[in-house]
């Protein structure tokens, strides 16, 4: 907690000098409120969180239009922090206008492309519309695949999301499948103790329990517990 009080007192330091400095319509304050709306944001503190955000918005498509990827990053991060309040569906737009953004300027094979696949995915999946969120994931890995590869750790957070996503439909071979791949991938790159392993490995247990093996189940788990 004192790391983030400390930032946080540079942050408010930062926004008030660039505030002093350009006015406050410029958009480096708007980077410096994007700045402290994450940080407020990790400190649970949604609603002020929420202001930052919108306020940072609401600068970037008024100096930089509503084409540039600043904005598309204020989207997304309005977007997220919607998505945590359980504003889903009011977020889903916004993620969307997001995406639209990254693919009009960087192309459909960017990394930042794969990183709105992913969030909008999850968006969707929170609202049951399972079919398009599996398309936008598999989407999301093809480019993960092409651009930072299967080692990576977006990969394999994909992967163990689309493996909780094919369990929730009813896929359960299938989602063992990616649980199980997205595990081997992880050990193999030496991040076994890394907390997306004590995710996927969360993941497979909730499956193995669904499908009756509990003793799989059991062993899954607690060797999350030991990660976590």
């Amino acid at each position: 907690m004192g790391d983030y009080a400390a930032a946080g007192l540079l942050f408010d330091q930062s926004l008030q000098i660039r505030e002093r400095t350009f006015g406050s319509d410029h958009t480096e304050v708007a980077s410096s409120l994007n700045n402290l709306a994450l940080l407020r944001q990790d400190l649970g503190e949604y609603g002020e969180a929420r202001s930052l955000h919108e306020r940072a918005l609401d600068i970037r498509l008024r100096r930089l239009g509503p084409d540039n990827l600043l904005t598309a990053q204020s989207l997304d991060n309005l977007a997220v922090l919607m998505a945590e309040t359980g504003e889903s569906a009011e977020a889903e737009p916004l993620s969307r206008r997001a995406l639209s953004i990254r693919r009009r300027v960087l192309g459909s094979a960017h990394p930042q492309v794969g990183t709105s696949l992913h969030r909008l995915a999850e968006l969707l999946e929170k609202l049951g519309e399972y079919d398009e969120a599996r398309a936008l994931y598999q989407e999301a890995l093809e480019i993960w695949r092409g651009s930072v590869g299967t080692s990576h750790n977006d990969y394999t957070r994909t992967h163990g999301s689309l493996a909780r996503l094919l369990a929730s439909m009813g896929d359960a071979p299938g989602a063992r499948s990616l649980y199980e791949e997205a595990l081997a991938v992880l050990e193999r790159t030496g991040n076994g103790d890394h907390p997306d392993t004590a995710m996927v490995l969360e993941g497979l247990g909730d499956l193995l329990m669904a499908t009756e093996d509990k003793a799989g189940a059991l062993k899954a788990h607690e060797r999350a517990l030991q990660i976590r």
